[in-house]
């Protein structure tokens, strides 16, 4: 037994170093002390084991929680996946199926308004416009059902242009039409270009002066459509589902344009002019190329 002398003893002395750990315990004969050492080296090796052996478990539930979670949601979303699916195809086929009824409905509508006891007939020109409205509507929804398998390709939008607005120059003739088109191209998918098209152009007449102007602007990847009508009240809620300014109409014709836009990458902005609205497309340059 050696007598050592500690300075400020106490009996909490414990003390850790690189050779392990030490600690000094009393004897009950002249007041002298033990000092009890133990080695760091098991200790060491024992910490390492139990904080591997902490982690590996916290790990392992970690993974059968997630796993556990991705069983039981898929087990949960599974009726939503097949009531979606069978939503889908309901409406595809409603679509389809819709061709017949408004195909035979034109036909009979033009059989009737060549009746000279029906001509300028007030009912009839309701009944026609309202037939209007359903088939843009039809068109509308055909197009955008088929968003998920969209074919892109170079399309001339100066010819898809002249296209659409022929049809809507047979239905407004006392429409005048500017066209200032630079021939070029853009990466886009042809119904769904066709349609945004036709949904901005039907507007730009519809809601047009009886005798007013649309204004076509096309170069560099910008598409411009100008019209000399009643312009827009709230051009950051035009493109909202069901928005309506006018009573005509069903509201989702540009909220359609919205979402095929952004499906094909386009943006589009309205803006309310002085004298009617402009609606500015925008092409990513990656999909413009000049001919």
């Amino acid at each position: 037994i050696k007598e050592i002398q500690i300075d400020n003893f106490s009996m909490d002395t414990f003390s850790v170093d690189a050779t392990g750990f030490h600690k000094y315990v009393p004897y009950q004969w002249h007041h002298g002390y033990y000092l009890l050492h133990k080695s760091r080296a098991n200790f060491d090796a024992k910490l390492s084991d139990l904080r591997f052996f902490i982690i590996s478990v916290q790990l392992a539930l970690l993974l059968f929680f997630a796993l556990l979670s991705f069983f039981l949601a898929g087990n949960a979303l599974l009726p939503m996946r097949d009531a979606l699916m069978k939503l889908d195809m309901f409406s595809k086929d409603l679509i389809h199926d819709l061709n017949t009824p408004l195909t035979a409905m034109k036909l009979n509508l033009k059989l009737l308004q060549k009746e000279p006891t029906l001509q300028k007939n007030r009912a009839l020109e309701r009944l026609n416009k309202s037939l209007s409205d359903v088939t843009e509507l039809h068109q509308n929804l055909h197009v955008l059902l088929e968003e998920e398998t969209f074919l892109l390709e170079y399309l001339k939008v100066e010819t898809l242009i002249k296209e659409v607005a022929q049809t809507q120059q047979q239905l407004y003739p006392n429409i005048t039409w500017e066209f200032h088109c630079h021939d070029c191209k853009v990466y886009s998918n042809y119904k769904a270009l066709k349609q945004i098209l036709y949904n901005l152009l039907s507007n730009a007449c519809k809601y047009n002066e009886k005798e007013g102007i649309v204004r076509i602007i096309c170069q560099e990847g910008h598409l411009i459509i100008e019209d000399s009508g009643i312009g827009i009240q709230n051009p950051e809620k035009i493109f909202s589902r069901a928005y309506k300014e006018q009573q005509q109409g069903f509201g989702i014709g540009l909220d359609i344009v919205q979402r095929l836009c952004d499906a094909m990458h386009i943006t589009i902005a309205a803006q309310s002019l002085e004298k009617g609205s402009r609606f500015t497309l925008n092409f990513q340059k990656s999909n413009t190329s000049s001919s």
